[in-house]
């Protein structure tokens, strides 16, 4: 069994058009869109549209542990930046 986690949907033609998603808070089970820089709660009702371009599910039984990815972010994030800022310099 699969639980649905976010979505992106796409708005206008295929030559143009605009990115919205809609991601679950794990946590809190809220729903949210995320239009550039707005992001804003919504209802579970409003997350699925005729706009839905791709689909992110995640398996019930799929273990994950959060904490080791956090770690694993934040390192290759602080990897990055020292890269970038010796670019820079």
């Amino acid at each position: 069994m699969y639980d649905l986690v976010g979505i992106v949907n796409h708005v206008g033609d295929a030559n143009s058009g605009h990115y919205v998603a809609n991601t679950k808070n794990s946590i809190t089970n809220q729903w949210y869109k995320c239009n550039d820089h707005v992001v804003t709660p919504i209802k579970e009702e409003e997350v699925v549209s005729e706009a839905a371009y791709i689909f992110f599910l995640v398996r019930r039984d799929f273990d994950c542990d959060f904490d080791q990815i956090k770690e694993k972010v934040s390192e290759n994030f602080a990897y990055e930046h020292l890269i970038f800022q010796h670019r820079i310099e």
